[in-house]
């Protein structure tokens, strides 16, 4: 059977990619399923998966999802490798979900080989594509810019009945919830878990249990709780206070309505963080200074239940469930092309 919908995405230990743009994708794929009929093996993704791109096909795999996957050598943006690799993988729809800058010569040369290309937080100045759907990059975007969000795509979107289960707002803070993305470079997790330790107060830290590390220390008022993957959401909206960097989990965090305190781990997730800070809506750590940034920031949460109500009820600026919905609606209609009449390549 041929592939009607082809996802080029990656997911690894990088600066910048993380595992976002992989789990938005899989998110995608699954609303294109269920909403226009289609089979996962007429669904395809390509990705890469050598050493720090390794956990890409373990996701894939457990999302019961195809997926080709090459050495980066192969899949290098804009490379003639690249281009013959898209070439050989044809299919109706091309998504490319990746924070760069696919140029107009790249998509020239492949486009006899889809019928749609849509993209996703791509950063080129060019029109040659049938969509492009970006929040968190782009010419327009800077951080006065009040409806900067209205194209936000999130995984949690999935689960958003959960608001309605949503714990009521408690006086004292008790659980936390840790995630710092798919590519924690200085290992700021353990920094956090030790900052909190030196507060000597009663919590509970709900952490991933892909976070090994942390499984050496030891905590005597803390309580650290590792949760599977299928319960990444749950853990999320029954935290307190979340602690996070400046990639998608932030804005899941903002949808649960989850008061939020950011560490980014670059710039350009720092600028999102200030972006969303224009709002009000979160707390921002300082990397220079992550003990006394850390510190000041959450003292303020825990002593001031103002500040935490003021930041839930500002989060509702940022991520609204409608622009999430009409988006989702935009990129359903555009991916719409097989319900015509058959199409040869």
């Amino acid at each position: 059977m041929r592939t009607k919908i082809l996802f080029r995405c990656d997911a690894g230990k990088v600066k910048k990619i993380g595992t976002g743009h992989l789990y938005r994708s899989i998110f995608i794929a699954k609303i294109l399923k269920k909403k226009l009929n289609v089979k996962n093996k007429e669904i395809k993704f390509l990705i890469k998966s050598n050493k720090k791109y390794k956990i890409a096909p373990k996701i894939l795999n457990e999302n019961k999802l195809r997926f080709i996957s090459f050495h980066e050598k192969f899949l290098k943006e804009n490379s003639l490798n690249e281009i013959e690799t898209l070439k050989k993988n044809k299919a109706e729809i091309l998504i490319i979900d990746n924070w760069s800058k696919i140029e107009l010569k790249t998509l020239k040369k492949i486009k006899n080989y889809f019928q749609k290309i849509i993209l996703i937080d791509d950063r080129s100045n060019h029109n040659y594509f049938d969509l492009r759907i970006n929040s968190l990059v782009g010419k327009n975007v800077s951080i006065k810019n009040k409806r900067s969000f209205k194209n936000l795509i999130l995984p949690s979107y999935e689960k958003k009945d959960l608001i309605n289960k949503k714990p009521k707002f408690k006086k004292n803070i008790k659980n936390i919830f840790i995630n710092l993305g798919g590519w924690d470079k200085n290992y700021y997790t353990k920094s956090i878990l030790d900052i909190i330790k030196s507060l000597n107060l009663n919590l509970n830290v709900y952490l991933s249990s892909n976070v090994k590390k942390t499984r050496s220390i030891k905590f005597k008022k803390i309580k650290i709780i590792y949760f599977p993957k299928k319960k990444f959401y749950e853990k999320l909206v029954y935290s307190d206070v979340s602690i996070v960097s400046g990639g998608l989990v932030m804005f899941d965090s903002l949808f649960f309505r989850i008061p939020t305190i950011c560490l980014p781990q670059d710039k350009d997730q720092y600028f999102n963080a200030k972006r969303v800070n224009y709002f009000n809506a979160n707390l921002i750590i300082k990397p220079k200074n992550i003990k006394k940034s850390f510190e000041y920031n959450f003292n303020s949460l825990y002593k001031n239940n103002t500040l935490r109500k003021k930041l839930i009820e500002n989060s509702k600026k940022v991520v609204k469930i409608r622009d999430m919905k009409n988006v989702l609606e935009n990129l359903i209609n555009k991916c719409k092309i097989y319900n015509d009449a058959k199409k040869t390549f």
